[in-house]
This record gives structure tokens, sequence and C-alpha cells, in this order.
């Protein structure tokens, strides 16, 4: 029984399998669709319906069961949809069928995605399938996002996509025969031989760009093409038909080629695009217009609008296309721009005429107001437009104008404007800008009062076409012409109304027609313009337009001339101070004018009048110079001469006035000048000024002096000019005034001033009229004529003691050193200086005439005594032979040998220096023993003295010092001296003769011992003498040495007096004088003979400068070097040995090896050693290039690593300062294999100077094409190709999403782990899992990921860093710092002690300090990764209040720190360790630089000398705080 009723049971139960493609309800009926979500579970993908029915069919657990059963259904002529369900929303299409039906299957995503490949149709073609995708929700809208990864249609089969713009196919692929039609989504590749872009898409649909699920642009089929093989999606939907072509009123679109029929108005943008709209939507299409600059409104229908909408009021700026048709506006002005920035044009681009119309009461076809501006039609046209107003109230209104501009820009080529009262109405409120431009029109008023153009109040209008009925201003109309218009009665160049003369022209229908001017009648022309004389001829003054002349005088100021009829208005406008340096030329001859017509010169005037051939005839004063400064040249340019004839010329009436007649050469001066007096200057109140007049040619005629100066304030330089030949007096000289004559002939000159030579120019001289030179000191000038003639010369004349022809006598002033005069020839060799006056003389005698007591008489060359004898008794001087002799010679007798000087009385001569004196010197017997006779220089032909006195010379000798030799060199004694005469006798001032004299001596610098070859020097002092020998250089004296008996004696060895000599070359002096025993000094001996050299002593190096060691390139100037120093000198430096040097310490910045040359720029006195270097090395930085990974899918060419761009292709980690990386090269291992998938290795190079470059090598992942299936993408686990200090490595190195990575770091010896991160490929930290022993794993993301690992030296085994010198100030708290595990450095033993902290630093090094707790807390700050190394110490400050972040999220992990937030975070530690300001408190901090926020901080770390600041009164809050200010804050507050 039991097994009969199993039995019952199993066969119920394969009763209900058969049953599984239809749901049940508890009714046994068909589900509902609303109610399969109910029934439906986990597992559960898909559910049919079938068309007109409200059952679900069937629930599905895989895709493939769901299109099984479609397709079977199909088949049976079902119109079946598979809906997509569950909670799953990535369906696999793993073993779906290829839809092959010949009923149409329709696919409903459902907001799902459907992952692989959906097929419709065999690959053979012999099975069709027809499949529509859509995209709704379970609602019913189309609101669904769902997508397929690939979809295949095979030859004779059909795709339709019709869900939303979301809902989207990856890869859409089809054969040769397929059939798609694209309505709604969005497509990102299709993969076919035969792409037919146009012919996917639905009728009046469109492609559009497609980005983050969003619709874009609308584009054109190149576009799509584009876009997709840039994998760019593109999306399709309904066209927006916003650009084609137009047929009359019909549209037809340039994107799906629909044409839209009876179209009232286009709006067309700048760029194509299109706008439609009917003609009651003129407004919108106007509005939408306003913010469209530049596009254009075209009409294609006739338009009226009616009256309630009131007129067209737009602003913009755009252009309005008539278009052939009529507008018609019933509630208002047609068209009304307004606004300042409004500028509209209207125009008629069709043949036909178009119209503006309004229909309004009192309103206008167009009102143009508020600074709009309009434009009707082009400059080529497009101007045939109607203007008027139809208006029903004309009887209330009847002068109703056609159009009217009142403030803006109306600028007309064409149009017919017809109102009532006026065409065109134009009013300005003489406050706003009113301009009017018309170029051509027809302008018309019905009225018979009426007018084309009526003009209220004046505007800025330009006229230069138009036809009027009328035209009506309250101006003068002929302004408003345009350059080359004009009126006209008739449209052509007849009729041309006379302005002068309009009559009642301008009352009818006239025209403003082109115009040029012809002025050849009357000097006018038929528009009744005046000639304007522009065509001039400058010469004459005849215009060449009319033939007339312009004028009588031109006025040139530059390239400016003008014209004028009265001489008296061209000088009077070139006498402004603004035109200064002008000319006024005369081109006519002026006769009979009077002193009304006279010609004044203002203030500062500069003017030039050139007489030009013509003649100047007035009966007055011709020029007035009133105005100070006033300048005026007068000239004649023409070649024939030229005349003027007045009473006086010029009449100076201010200060610093001046007249210029001719040019400096003399040219431009052949004028007749015509006068009582030329001028007059006088001294009187009016005329107390400085005036200058030069002439420099010209011919004078006058009655009386041509000349008159009588004022010390005149000053008048003639250079030539005939004075003489017909003019009674030429020149009145009296009153101080100034005269210069170099050239000219004059009749009488009457000078009462000063002596007539001084009149003269140098180079010049008076002459009789046969143009020989007189004696200007005897000269009549008085009574004859006289010329001044240039190229004299003084001559001096024996006879004449040095006189001139001319009456000049020379003052000898001109004496060279052998006494010849070069001014007059002669010679005078006897120099005579009295009381510091020096004079020259001829003889010896004349000079002992002109002495005085005291004189000294110097001979400069030979000379002679001058008479037969001489005798010298009331006057004591001094002959100072001066190596030259003085002979006997007379005057004319050189050999007279027989002369005599004569010392007698209280006469006394005192001869010095070298020479013969060759006249007797006799010496009278009475001269008393005070005579200060002396011979102390000079050989002696003969001394005589009287017989019965015979001890006058031994008197003299020993009172006065002197001494006497013989020819054969023996020296005289005094008993000697008694004889009646000596002969052939040398005297000198002592006794002390030379016997030998040293040579060069040499020594060097710092010796105080004189030179022992200045022994050599030997003396013989004579008897009764005593004798000292003085060695000087200079003025110095360097030894000195006295004998006082006499004998012959070597100078002795001694030292020197005072400091040792410099360095160089010194002419040594030797000095010998003698004492004789009356105690008279006498200098026997002087002469500058040995040199002496003192050589530089050496200077050395007392301090060696030291190489700076462990410098790394980091873009900063670094110091090469500590400085030495030199002792007697000073070091210097430089990068070469040819320098240049300088005592600068030598820097830097690239890396390298460097030789430092090092030289001592001695001091005085000194010699320095040769230059030396040392080397110095930088070592280069490191920097890390990674290649970035690539990802293609298979079929797709390999990317090109040809031009690799940064960012894109590779990314740089380590670059300083402004240093860019270059000559990057990017290569695959092998070549790409891009039909597979697969995975290649992008290897990288690069170079960049100053860096150690290690590369990260990138990943080509090629993953299969779009297609169902599983299986897994695996990603490459980069690792560093090269770790300073360690090893990483990593398994698997390559692995899947969620595959667990292991790996493993290992530090060499002396160092241990820094740090060590994993980041993926846009960066994000992964987090990282410490299983010891230096493991470490991760779970893999989708994408690549790069591993970074850092070592530091093992601080148990601390080796310091090369960068921080022992005697930094941050030594210590660096050493202290690395010992305690706070920093480890940067790497290659260094610290960077100067490099910026960040946030994340300083918080990681006061974490450290702390001991690195471990808190709970939960982290605020987002942009803090937790895998970060800094994560656990930002969690701690932050949940210790030591740090509040930039923001409550943002805590600002790389923004570099300043020394204020330091401060502050140093203090907030230390009030979390209780060590803060308690109670009340005040403290005055000696910075003045220190914010509020940070001075409670600041004052707290001052207090315990965690910082000084950077100077006494500056903390520098703001500056970036760096490695070594932090470490150096944190050693003070924490390590004691």
């Amino acid at each position: 029984m039991k097994k009969r009723l199993f039995g019952i049971l199993t066969a119920l139960c394969l009763c209900l399998t058969l049953l599984s493609t239809a749901v049940l309800a508890e009714d046994d009926g068909l589900v509902k669709p609303g109610e399969a979500a109910e029934l439906s579970t986990d597992t559960t993908v898909a559910y049919l319906i079938v068309k007109d029915s409200a059952q679900v069919q069937s629930l599905h657990y895989t895709l493939a069961s769901a299109v099984t059963e479609a397709m079977k259904r199909a088949n049976k002529g079902d119109e079946v949809t598979i809906v997509l369900d569950g909670a799953t929303k990535t369906i696999s299409a793993e073993g779906v069928p290829a839809i092959c039906s010949t009923q149409p299957i329709v696919l409903d995503l459902a907001k799902h995605r459907v992952g692989g490949t959906i097929k419709v149709g065999s690959e053979d073609g012999q099975q069709t399938g027809l499949l529509k995708i859509i995209d709704e929700s379970a609602s019913g809208i189309y609101s669904g996002s769902g997508s397929i990864e690939n979809v295949t249609v095979h030859t004779n089969s059909s795709l339709t996509l019709d869900g939303t713009v979301q809902t989207g196919i990856g890869t859409l692929s089809h054969d040769t025969d397929a059939r798609i039609t694209l309505l709604s989504g969005n497509i990102s590749a299709v993969n076919s031989a035969s792409v037919d872009y146009a012919a996917y898409l639905g009728k009046e649909h469109a492609y559009y760009a497609y980005d983050s699920g969003t619709k874009g642009r609308i584009l054109t089929i190149a576009e799509v093409k584009a876009r997709l093989q840039n994998e760019e999606a593109v999306a399709v939907a309904p066209c927006e038909h916003s650009k084609g072509t137009l047929s009359g009123r019909d549209f037809t679109c340039a994107y799906c080629g629909k044409v839209t029929l009876d179209n009232g108005v286009v709006l067309t943008e700048t760029d194509g695009m299109m706008t439609l709209y009917t003609a009651d939507k003129l407004r919108d299409a106007l509005s939408s217009a306003q913010s469209k600059p530049n596009s254009t409104v075209k009409l294609l229908t006739n338009i009226t609008l009616p009256s309630r909408e009131g007129g067209l009021t737009v602003t913009g700026k755009f252009e309005l296309d008539l278009n052939g048709c009529t507008l018609t506006v019933g509630g208002g002005h047609a068209l009304k721009p307004i606004g300042s920035g409004t500028d509209i044009t209207l125009l008629n681009t069709a043949d036909a005429q178009a119209a503006l119309v309004s229909t309004w009461t009192d309103a206008r076809a167009f009102s143009v107001d508020d600074g709009a501006r309009l434009q009707i039609g082009t400059p080529d046209s497009n101007s045939n437009i109607v203007f008027r107003v139809n208006s029903s109230a004309s009887g209330v209104y009847p002068n109703v104008p056609a159009a009217e501009l009142r403030t803006g820009t109306l600028d007309i080529y064409g149009g017919k404007f017809c109102g009532a009262g006026a065409g065109l109405y134009v009013y300005n409120d003489g406050v706003s800008r009113t301009v009017l431009n018309i170029h051509g029109g027809t302008f018309q008023a019905s009225n018979t009062d009426g007018c084309g153009l009526q003009i209220v109040n004046t505007c800025e209008a330009s006229l230069s076409g138009g036809e009027y009925n009328k035209i009506s201003t309250n101006g003068d109309v002929f302004s408003y012409l345009a350059d080359g218009s004009t009126f006209s009665t008739a449209n052509s160049g007849t009729g041309v109304i006379d302005r002068t003369n309009p009559g009642e022209a301008l009352n009818g229908t006239v025209y403003v027609v082109p115009h040029t001017h012809d002025f050849s009648t009357n000097a006018k022309c038929a528009c009744g313009l005046s000639c304007p004389h522009a065509g001039v001829d400058e010469s004459t003054g005849i215009c060449s337009d009319c033939h007339q002349r312009a004028g009588s005088v031109k006025l040139t100021k530059g390239s400016t001339v003008t014209f004028y009829n009265s001489l008296s208005a061209a000088v009077s406008e070139a006498a402004k101070y603004e035109n200064a340096d002008s000319t006024v030329t005369l081109l006519t001859d002026f006769a009979d004018l009077d002193s009304d017509n006279q010609l004044t010169l203002g203030w500062h005037s500069d003017v030039t009048l050139d007489l030009n051939g013509k003649k100047l005839d007035m009966s007055g004063v011709l020029f007035n110079l009133a105005g100070a400064d006033g300048k005026l040249t007068v000239v004649n340019t023409a070649a024939t001469r030229a005349e003027v004839k007045v009473i006086g010329a010029f009449y100076f009436g201010q200060t610093g006035t001046s007249v210029t007649i001719g040019r400096p050469d003399g040219s431009e001066s052949n004028i007749d000048f015509i006068s009582r007096t030329l001028v007059g200057f006088k001294e009187n109140k009016q005329n107390p000024y400085q005036m200058t007049l030069t002439i420099y040619g010209g011919e004078y005629h006058s009655v009386s002096f041509v000349l008159d100066i009588e004022t010390a304030g005149a000053a008048v330089n003639i250079h030539g000019g005939n004075f003489a030949d017909y003019a009674t007096d030429a020149i009145y000289l009296k009153g101080g005034g100034k005269l210069h004559l170099s050239g000219g002939a004059f009749s009488q000159i009457w000078n009462y001033d000063c002596p007539y030579l001084d009149l003269l120019a140098d180079g010049c001289a008076f002459a009789d009229a046969d143009g020989n030179v007189v004696d200007a000191t005897a000269y009549d000038f008085f009574k004859k004529s006289c010329k001044v003639v240039s190229g004299h010369t003084h001559q001096s004349r024996p006879d004449m003691d040095g006189k001139c022809a001319c009456g000049y006598v020379c003052p000898h002033t001109n004496i060279n050193s052998t006494g010849h005069c070069d001014a007059c020839g002669s010679d005078f060799p006897a120099e005579l200086t009295t009381d510091g006056k020096t004079t020259h003389h001829e003889t010896l005698a004349h000079a002992l005439n002109a002495a005085a007591s005291g004189s000294t008489i110097r001979l400069i060359n030979t000379a002679m005594l001058g008479s037969v004898d001489y005798t010298l008794a009331d006057k004591a001087v001094t002959i100072d032979l001066n190596g030259h002799d003085l002979t006997s010679g007379l005057v004319g007798t050189l050999d007279n040998t027989g002369a005599t000087l004569q010392i007698s009385g209280s006469g006394a001569v005192i001869f010095t220096g070298e020479g013969s004196v060759r006249p007797y010197i006799h010496l009278d017997k009475n001269l008393a023993a005070d005579n200060q006779t002396s011979f102390l220089g000079g050989t002696f032909t003969s001394i005589s003295q009287d017989s019965d006195n015979t001890n006058i010379l031994p008197m003299l000798a020993q009172a006065n010092g002197f001494a006497l030799r013989n020819a054969d060199g023996s020296w005289l004694s005094l008993s000697g001296l008694a004889a009646e005469k000596l002969q052939n006798v040398t005297a000198s001032a002592v006794p002390v003769a030379v016997v030998t004299m040293p040579e060069d001596a040499s020594q060097v610098y710092g010796d105080k011992a004189l030179p022992t070859d200045l022994t050599k020097l030997t003396i013989c002092v004579a008897k009764d003498f005593s004798a000292t020998v003085t060695w000087k250089t200079g003025e110095r004296v360097l030894s000195a040495k006295t004998w006082s008996n006499y004998g012959e004696y070597a100078y002795p060895a001694l030292s020197y007096t005072g400091d040792p000599l410099d360095n160089g070359e010194y002419p040594l002096t030797c000095v010998i004088t003698a004492v004789d025993k009356t105690g008279k000094t006498f200098t026997a001996y002087e002469t500058v003979a040995p040199k002496l050299t003192v050589a530089a002593a050496n200077a050395e190096i007392r301090t060696a400068l030291k190489a700076v060691t462990g410098l790394t390139y980091d873009t900063t100037a670094r110091a090469l070097i500590t400085p030495g120093a030199a002792e007697h000198g000073t070091l210097q430096y430089a990068l070469s040995e040819s320098g240049p040097y300088s005592a600068d310490v030598p820097t830097a910045t690239d890396a390298g090896t460097y030789e430092v040359w090092y030289k001592i720029v001695p001091d005085k006195n000194y010699a320095a050693p040769a230059a030396q270097f040392v080397e110095v090395s930088i070592a280069s930085a490191t920097l890390t290039v990674t290649a970035l990974d690539k990802h293609i899918t298979a079929g797709q060419p390999a990317p090109d690593l040809a031009n690799p761009i940064p960012g894109e292709d590779y990314k740089v980690d380590g670059l300083l300062g402004q240093d860019t990386l270059a000559a990057v090269t990017l290569t695959y291992n092998e070549t790409p294999d891009t039909n597979k998938a697969g995975s290649y290795i992008i290897n990288i190079s690069a170079t960049l100077a100053n860096h150690d470059i290690m590369t990260i090598p990138g990943t080509l992942t090629i993953v299969p094409r779009r297609s169902a299936g599983g299986g897994s993408t695996t990603y490459p686990v980069n690792t560093p190709s090269k770790v300073a200090n360690g090893t990483v490595t990593v398994s698997p190195k390559n692995a899947s999403k969620g595959d667990t990575v292991t790996v493993t770091v290992k530090s060499d010896s002396s160092y241990v782990l820094e740090t060590i991160s994993v980041t993926d490929q846009n960066g994000n930290d992964l987090k990282l899992t410490d299983k010891g022993n230096g493991k470490y794993t991760f779970t893999m993301p989708t994408s690549k990921v790069e591993i970074k690992v850092t070592f530091m030296e093992d601080n148990s085994v601390l080796n310091f860093f090369y960068d921080v010198p022992n005697d930094a100030y941050y030594f210590e708290a660096v050493k202290w710092a690395a010992e305690n595990g706070i920093t480890g450095g940067v790497g290659n033993s260094l610290f960077a002690p100067n490099r910026p902290c960040t946030r994340a630093q300083i918080v990681t090094f006061l974490w450290r300090a702390a001991g690195s707790p471990v808190v709970n807390y939960l982290m605020p700050f987002t942009d803090v990764d937790e895998g970060a190394y800094y994560a656990e110490a930002v969690r701690w400050a932050a949940s210790t209040g030591i740090v509040t972040g930039l923001t409550e999220t943002t805590f600002g992990t790389n923004d570099v720190c300043t020394r204020a937030q330091a401060a502050t975070m140093i203090y907030r530690y230390a009030q979390a360790q209780g060590k803060s300001f308690t109670g009340a408190w005040m403290f005055l901090l000696p910075f003045t630089d220190v914010p509020e926020w940070a001075y409670e901080s600041v004052a707290w770390c001052y207090m315990n000398g965690v910082t000084t600041g950077v100077n006494e009164t500056a903390f520098a809050p703001g500056n970036d705080c760096t490695r070594a200010q932090i470490v150096t804050f944190l050693w003070r507050a924490f390590s004691k």
C-alpha cells in the first residue's frame, strides 16, 4: 500500500514538472505581470508575456531559458515580450541561443544589464530573427537605463533599438544584409563590413553626442563616425530638425530629411543652427534672436500681428530679413529697437519688394530710441522695403511720419518711406546723441505741407544719397551733406543747388547726388562753395583749381602752408608761441604800407621773413619786437635782389629780442635796406632791454647813421654788408653797447666807448678802401671809410717793439720754454719775477731795469747783458743762470766781450744755477758787510775787486756761504779769494765733493735696514765745513748722516727712518748739505741718482677652505665650500682657473663634480702664490618615472607610444622645482598581438639632467571582445625596478579582482622599513594587512596596482646625515629626532633640512614624538586615506584637539605648514599634557608680526625656549616651516 502511494506521488511530481514554463496562481490560472515580482525569487531573471494577454506566461531562471521559450511561442505566431526581472541587475547571456523566429521578439531590459552577446539569426543566414529592444520601468514608462554588452545581427535578420536614450548596446555587429533600425538608445561601437549610419536611423531620428548618461548636441554622420572610432558613444533620439535647407516656406532637415511645410519664420544662428516658427510665433523668434548675437530672423510669408499684441520692441544684435514679405503690426510701432547695446539690421534679400507697416494710431513703421542702432539694407542693396503707416485714425493724427529716429543711430542704404507728415522724422532732445546716415532711399509725405525728411533740433547727420520730397530742418541743411555729395533737382549731375542761393529748390523734390567741385569759374563751384585753394602753387600762390591767387604771402610751419593776402595777418599768426620756427614768404611786392601795418612779434616769437626777391615799402618802422625773447630772421631766398624801404626797420621793445639779417655763410642776404636809420638803440625808460642784431650781409642806404647804438643793452654783430657806398654815416657807438665786427665795409664809424681794436673779431683787422691794413690806434675812423678784413695774422716788427701793422701790440703771453714768443716772433731770454708777477725781457739790462729788490731773473735761453757797462746800485736781485749763458754782447753787437756788470751801493746780485757769465763782474770796494751778493752757481770769466780793498770777495763768501773752484776743480780758500781778479772760476754753494755715487739697490718689503748698496757713497768734505748726507725718496727721508770734520767718508749701514717702503720702484735723491764755521747751511749736492726696488713679500693661507660633502641636487644653488682665510690677503674663488674670481662662496645647482679654484688677492706689498683647486660633488636626485597601464579590446590597434604624453602615458614622481622631464621613450617588450587577449610590458626610459631615474614599466592589457561567456581578467602588480637599501617581491605578479596578493619586503643591513603603500590606477591607497616578518597582504582591485617602498637607516646603528653639519643650529635636534624614530631622513643619508614640511608630515613627527599612541576615534577628514602613513597620526591629533582641520571635513594633507601653524600644534599638544598657561596670563612678545589667533601659542613657545623668531622683532608666522625648524621646535619642547 505504501509503495502504491509513493508511486502516485511520484507520478504527480512528474506531471508538475511538465508545467515548468507556466506559472500557476492559487486559482490555477496564469499570473498577471504585476504579480510576477511577488512570485519571483532571487534567482529568477526573466518572465514572458504575450501581446493581448494580461498574464505572465512563464518565469525563468536563465536568459537562455527565456529566449528558448520565447522563440517557441513566436514561431507559433505569438507576439512575445521577454521582461528581465530579479534582484540581480546584471544578467549573463551565457548559453543564450541565436534568436531565430518568424515573428518579432521584444526584449524589455527593464533597467537590467546583459553581459555577453545576444545574437539575432543564424551565422549562415539560413534562419532569420527579428528582435526589438525596449527598456521600460515596471510602470511601463520609458525611463530605463538597461544595456547589452554585445549584439550581433546576421544576414536577413533585423534589430530595432527603441528604449530610452540611456538604453545602450556596447558593440553592435552585423552582416551586410542585416537590417538595423535605431529609434532611441545609445551605442558605443559598430562592427561591420557595410557600416551605414544613415540607414540605421528610424524616420525623423538623428544622432546625438552621448556623455555620462546625457544626450548632447546633434551630430552629422561624419561626426558619428569620428566619435565611435574614438570609442565615444552616440545616442539616437527624435530629430530636432535644427539644420537644413529652405525651399520657399518648406524646410528639409539636414539630419533626418524631414520636410516641414508652410513655415512662417526661421531663426538662423551663426553656426547654421535653425529654428522654425509658424507665422503667429514671430515674437518668439525675435525674442530668441535677442539672446543669439548675429543670428538672422527671416520671414517666409506675409505676417499680420493683431493690435492686442502690441508693437515689436526688440533688443540685442541680429538681422531681420523681410524676404519679400509684408510685416503688418497693429498694436504700436511695427518695430522699435531700444537700448544702447541694440544693433538691428533690417533687410530684404528677396527680389520682390517687402514692406513694414503699422496700422496703429499715431504709430510708426519703426522708431529708434534709447541709444539703439538700426540699419536699413546693406551697402550692396537688400533694401527694397516700403515703410508706411495705415492708421484708421489719420484724421486725429494727420501728420504721422512713416518712421522716426529719436536717440540712437539710423543707417539707411535704401527703402521707400511713405508717411503723412514726413517720410522720416528725426528728433534730438538736446541731451542724448542722435546719429543719422542716409546713403539712399526715397522719402515722401502725402500731406501737402509735409516733407520727406524732417529734422527737429540739430543732430549728427550725413546725407550721401536719397530722394526727398522736401527737407525741413531748423539748422543748416547743407551742413548735413557728406563729403563728395550735394543737393540737386535732378537725380544726375545737372540741377545742382547753390547753397548760397537755394531759393525754393529745397521745397520741392531734391536729390542727394555724388558731386565733384569745379571752381574754374570765379573760384566758386555750382554748389555754392568757394574754392578752398587746396592745390596752390607754393612758389607763386596761384591755385591750380581756380587759377586765382590764394594769397600775397604764405606762412610755412613744418609741412603746413597757409596763404594770406595781408602781410600783417600772416606775421601775426606766425608770431604766436605755438607757431615758433615759422617762415613768412612774400609772393608779391608790398607798397605804400603805413604804420598801421606795422609787423609785431610777441613773447617767444620765432619768425623768419623771406623777402623772396620782392619789394616792401612802409612809411614807418617795419617790425616791432614787442614780446620778450622774440626772434626775427630776415632773408632773401630769391636770386633777384629784394628791397626794404622804411623809416626804420626794427624797434626792439622787449628784453631778449634778436634780429638776424641773412645766413651765417653770407647767403640769402642780397637785400637793399633803405631807411632813415636801420635801428636806433637808445637808452630810455622804455628800452632798458637786452637786444641783439646780427648782420651777415645786405646793402644799407641811409641819410644818417645806419646803426645808432646808445644803450648798454644792445649787442650788434656784423659779419658782412655794405655800409659805405650809400650810407652817409655807418655806425654811432656810445653808451656801453657791444659792437662786434668780423666783416663789412663802412663809411664813418664814430666810436666813443672803447679802442677800435676791441671791436674786431679774432683774425680780423681794419683796412682802407683799397684793402690795405691800417693801424687802428692811429686811423681816423670819424672821417675815413674802412673795411673789416679777415684772415689777418699779427706780425711783430723789431723796430716797432712787438707792434703789428694793424696797431696790435703783442702782450707776449705765448712765450715758450726757450723765451721765444709765438705771437710776435721775438726772443725774451730773461724772465723776471717780482711779487709773483712774471715778465719777459730781451736783455739782462732790461730785466735789471724792471726789477725790484727781491726780484729773481731766470735765464731761459742765452741772454745778453745789453749795454757796455751796467751798474746795479739800488736793488738786490737774484740771477738764476738756469743752465744758460749770460753773454757780454750788446744789442746788434753780439761779439762784444768787454762789458762789465758793476755792483755798488746797495746793489747786490745772487748768482744761482749753472751757466757761464761772460760779462766782467766788478765788486765796488765800498760794499757793506751785509751785502747779499753771492756766487752760488755759474762759471765766471772774471770777478774783480778794487786793489785797495781785496777783502770784499772773501767777506761776501764767508757771510753768504759760497765757494769758488779753479778750472782744475781745486777749491779756493778764503785767502785765495782775496786776489784782485779771479778768472774762469766756478761757484758753488758749499764745498763738498762726491767721490763715488752708488748704483741701484733692492730689498724685500718689510726689511727695515737700508740696502748695503747705498753704503758705497763716498764724499769729501772741505776744511772748516761739516757735511750732512740725506737719502730721500720724494719728500720722505729714509736716512741721514752728519760728519763734523773735513775728510773723506763712506756712508754707513743704517736702518730706515719710519715704516718700510711699499712694494715698487723708488727714485732716490741724495742731498748733501754743508755748514760753514759760522753755522750757515748750504745745499752742496742734490741729485736723483740710484733707484731702489722694493720687492713684494709673500702672502700665505692662514685657514684652508674645505669642500662641502654630502650635497644632493634639489634645484637650489648650494654652497660648494666652507671658506678659508689668508694672511696678508683675501681669498677669492671661482669655478674655473681663468675665473672670474670673487670673495663670494661659489654655488652650484646641477649635479656633477666641480673644481673650486681659489687664490689669494694679496694686500698691498704682498704677492700671491698660484691658484689651486678642490673638487666638490653634487649627487643626482632620485626620480621615479612610471609607465601608465593601457587597456584595449581585442581587435583595436595598440596605443601609439611614439609621442608619450605626461599624465596620459606616464607619470613622474619626485620632480623638483621647475624641472621638466625630457626624452621620455615608451616601447613594448614585444609587438602586441591585438587580435587576442593578453598583456604586454610597456618599457619606459627617460633622461633628465641632475637625476638618477628609477623607471617602473606599465602593462598593456588586451581584453577580449565583448561576447558571451565568463572568464576573469588579471591585472599586473607593479613593483619598483630598483629600491634603495632593500628589496620587495610580490606573489602573484598578476591577479584578478578579489585575489589576495602578498608583498614581502626585506631591508639591507643597518636599514629598516620606513614606508610601504599600494595604490590602484587612480592613485587610491589600498588597505594593507601586516602579517609579520616583512609580509603584507591586500585584496586586488579591478585595475593594476603600484607598490612603493622606502627604507631608512636603523636608529640602533645611526649613521648621521650628510647635509646636517656639526655646527648647524639644528644638529642636536635632528640627531634626537633620528634616534627617537621621529624621522629617518629622505634617503641617501640626507635629511633635507630646508625642505618645507606638509601638515601631514608635521603631525606625524608630533605623533611619533608622543610615542605613536593608538586611539579609537572616527576620522573626521575625508582627504585622509585610511591606509596612508599619516592616518593614525592625524586621527590621534584630531582626537586630542591638536588639529581641527582647514574645514570640518578637510585636513589639508599636502598643504605646506606655516611656522604659526606648527607653533599652534605644539602648544595644543602641551595643553593636552597639562603644560599650557594656567590662570590669567599676559606676555608681550618682542615680535610685531604675530596674528591674534596664534599669539598665545607663539607666546608659550617663546617663553619655553621653543622658538626665538627669525630676528629680534619678527617671528615670520606665514613662512613655510622647514624640516629643520620643526624638529628643532619638537626637540626644544619635548627632549627634556
